[in-house]
């Protein structure tokens, strides 16, 4: 039993690492705005977070198993009793802290993900006409924050 809780976290931290790369170039190609290399990404980065789940429920089902909640504190019960429990939760506090920097990551990824479209949104309302007059017919910006002449209200 032990040694398939360790088995299971050592597979989750590869899949996690390979996680965190997959984000990072991600990351890259939306800056660099790379939207074949994002499609090329994202059937890996399903599978890599199919793999992270099924490893998820593997260790619930161990730790259900031995009648115990799937928490941090049961690892750490099953832990005292295994003969390699130090490397036990040694690979947990690897696979959480991965997982957290993959969160963190693919938070931004949704930032700068957001930011492009609403950049490309904005440029379409120009082509279509939609958008207000980037400058009045004195030339000066547009945007209200300037005050016109009473003539011209």
């Amino acid at each position: 039993m032990h040694a398939e809780l360790f088995e299971s976290l050592q597979h989750d931290r590869q899949h996690a690492d390979e996680l965190h790369a997959l984000l990072l170039r991600e990351q890259q190609a939306l800056r660099d705005r790379q939207l074949s290399t994002l499609q090329e990404e994202l059937g890996r980065k399903q599978f890599l977070l199919s793999q992270l789940e099924s490893g998820s429920r593997t260790r619930t089902q161990l730790l259900q198993q031995l009648g115990l909640p799937a928490t941090l504190n049961s690892l750490k019960k099953v832990a005292q009793d295994a003969p390699n429990g130090e490397q036990l939760l040694e690979a947990a506090h690897e696979v959480d802290t991965r997982l957290r920097e993959c969160r963190d990551a693919n938070e931004l990824n949704g930032r700068l993900m957001r930011a492009s479209q609403n950049s490309v949104n904005q440029l379409l309302s120009v082509l279509r006409g939609q958008e207000k007059p980037l400058y009045n017919r004195y030339g000066s910006n547009a945007s209200g924050n300037n005050p016109r002449p009473l003539s011209s209200a």
